[in-house]
């Protein structure tokens, strides 16, 4: 599993300082965005994903990326401009800006229905199902959680876990399990939840661990269980990992 989150923010950040040093150059600026992204998505599980540090380092990659646009350069990497469009929206999402959240979902899922990528229509149906779920619609939620599900494949998706920070099975999985206890399928949710968890040990993820036993012990309050060993192990394996944000939702 990989080391600690922080020490991961304080190389980036050092990075950063010392590449704004440099010649504005091509290869410099893509380098910068690189980072930038890499930044943005460490502060989601340090900070939060509503933090205001989150947001500024999102805005601040979205910037970076309109400017090489501007200036003729394409993205080394096709998936970058996805990446960010989900951090804005994560941030709306946790913000619990949900007309927001559901156009910003909804944009992305047109976006790559015409470039016709796999992972991206996958992200882009799991955001405008979560985006339903909090704003009530849980019946539509539920489509689009399924869609998300059947468009993911975890031998090609899981090692792009990068792009957004978990696993989208697991982030599915977790999200269609309280979708589906709203809908009054216990049996059902409780299913997703565990396979959830289960999939997240497999894949030996911190972040999408935490995230996992985050659900799980939601779905344990659900139920009533009291004996919620699942905070437990969020707690501590956040401590470890110094994952302020993970720390917190599980206490």
């Amino acid at each position: 599993m990989e080391r600690c989150i922080p020490g991961a923010e304080r190389q980036l950040t050092r990075a950063l300082a010392q590449i704004a040093s440099l010649p504005n150059t091509f290869l410099v600026r893509r380098e910068q965005i690189k980072l930038q992204v890499g930044l943005s998505y460490t502060l989601m599980q340090t900070k939060g994903y509503g933090a205001p540090e989150t947001k500024a380092a999102f805005e601040l990659v979205q910037a970076l990326i309109q400017r090489a646009e501007a200036l003729g350069e394409t993205a080394e990497d096709p998936l970058a401009l996805f990446s960010i469009l989900y951090g804005v929206w994560v941030w709306n999402f946790a913000a619990f800006n949900s007309h927001a959240a559901l156009d910003l979902a909804m944009q992305f899922l047109t976006l790559a229905r015409e470039q016709d990528a796999t992972l991206p229509l996958a992200i882009g149906h799991r955001m405008t199902a979560s985006s339903f779920l909090v704003a009530g619609e849980i019946a539509k939620a539920r489509e689009h959680f399924d869609s998300a599900s059947a468009l993911y494949n975890e031998v090609k998706h899981r090692p792009l876990v990068a792009r957004i920070g978990h696993d989208l099975g697991v982030m599915t999985l977790s999200h269609r399990g309280i979708d589906l206890w709203l809908l009054g399928y216990p049996d059902a949710a409780r299913a997703d939840i565990d396979r959830a968890l289960s999939q997240a040990r497999e894949f030996q993820h911190a972040a999408t661990l935490m995230y996992a036993l985050n659900y799980n012990s939601i779905m344990n309050a659900l139920r009533r269980d009291i004996a919620n060993a699942r905070v437990d192990e969020l707690l501590a394996l956040a401590d470890e990992r110094g994952a302020l944000f993970w720390k917190a939702s599980g206490g």
